[in-house]
């Protein structure tokens, strides 16, 4: 199959990142469609939603990594290792004690990044009480696969509806000579089988939708 490229200069004029973050979260009008037709074949505006979706949805920092920094941060410095000096045999050579010794940070900016840091603790402590087990991933609104892949996705996350209604997930390239539509699930996983992973092709653009999902543009994922 040959690569699918996206035209580096699309009809119309490009949306604004801020039209573009209102068209993926705000009704879908008339003028919202043209803003998501433009980025179904505009590299830039393409790329400008998944930094939109990498923005909305960023990685988090695991509970271990955070432990780890705050310990780093609460060690004191070494103290600098004593220089050695020449011993002469005439007489010895006295250090010259006018070398001024290194000062200690103030003691206001080492408050406010300790202030700074216990903030990013609570924060982050209060959202790990509140994740979902492995299995409910996708309720913290996470969508995957997306961007450059190394192998297949195994697996799709999208978040589930609220009120527990099933979906379907319709994978597709732009040409749509392939597409692949998924039974209903009501828990935001669904399996990508074995089969249909082995009909996708690296350089080709995928993309890929959830039923019922209202004002959101379609997510793209392509293997290396």
């Amino acid at each position: 199959m040959a690569d699918t490229a996206l035209p580096i200069r699309p009809p119309g004029p490009h949306p604004t990142p801020e039209q573009l973050y209102r068209a993926r979260h705000g009704p879908r009008t008339s003028e919202v469609e043209r803003w998501l037709a433009h980025a179904a074949v505009c590299a830039a505006c393409s790329e400008e939603l998944l930094r939109q979706e990498a923005f909305d949805a960023p990685q988090p920092m695991g509970s271990g990594s955070l432990a780890a920094a705050w310990e780093r941060f609460g060690q004191a410095p070494r103290a600098p290792l004593a220089p050695v000096l020449p011993i002469s045999r005439i007489r010895p050579i006295v250090p010259d004690t006018s070398i001024a010794q290194p000062t200690r940070r103030p003691a206001v900016l080492r408050w406010a990044v300790a202030a700074a840091l216990a903030a990013a603790v609570v924060g982050l402590g209060t959202w790990s009480q509140t994740r979902a087990p492995r299995a409910a991933l996708s309720a913290q609104g996470i969508w995957q696969p997306a961007g450059l892949l190394d192998t297949p996705p195994a697996e799709i996350l999208f978040p589930s509806a609220s009120d527990g209604t099933a979906r379907r997930v319709t994978v597709f390239d732009r040409s749509r000579s392939y597409s692949w539509t998924s039974p209903l699930t009501a828990g935001g996983r669904i399996a990508f089988p074995e089969a249909e992973r082995q009909k996708l092709r690296p350089g080709v653009d995928y993309l890929w939708t959830v039923a019922g999902e209202q004002g959101g543009a379609p997510r793209s994922f392509r293997l290396r």
